[in-house]
C-alpha cells in the first residue's frame, strides 16, 4: 500500500454515515476484535473529536438507536457465528 496509491480514496470519517447505515441492526463479525475494535475506536475519536461520541458508536447505540453488535470470531459461541480454528 502506497500512499499514492490510497490518495484518492475516501477517508475514514467519509465512510462513518455509510458504515453507520450498514451496521445498524447487524453483527460485525471480527476476526482479531481486540484490535479491530482498537482501530475502530482511535478512528471514530479523531472523526467525532470525542472519545465519548466513539465509545456510544462502538456501543453500539448511536443517536439512541439500536445498531450493529460486535461479534469477535475467535471465541464467537452463538449457533449462527461458530468460531473458526
Amino acid at each position: 500500500m502506497t500512499s499514492d496509491r490510497i490518495s484518492s480514496d475516501p477517508t475514514f470519517s467519509a465512510l462513518v454515515p455509510d458504515l453507520s447505515r450498514l451496521m445498524t441492526g447487524r453483527r460485525c463479525l471480527m476476526y482479531n476484535a481486540a484490535f479491530d475494535r482498537g482501530v475502530l475506536e482511535r478512528e471514530l475519536c479523531r472523526h467525532f473529536h470525542s472519545t465519548a461520541r466513539a465509545q456510544t458508536w462502538l456501543s453500539c447505540r448511536p443517536s439512541g438507536r439500536a445498531c450493529g453488535q460486535l461479534i469477535d470470531a475467535s471465541t464467537a459461541t452463538s449457533p449462527s457465528v461458530a468460531p473458526t480454528k
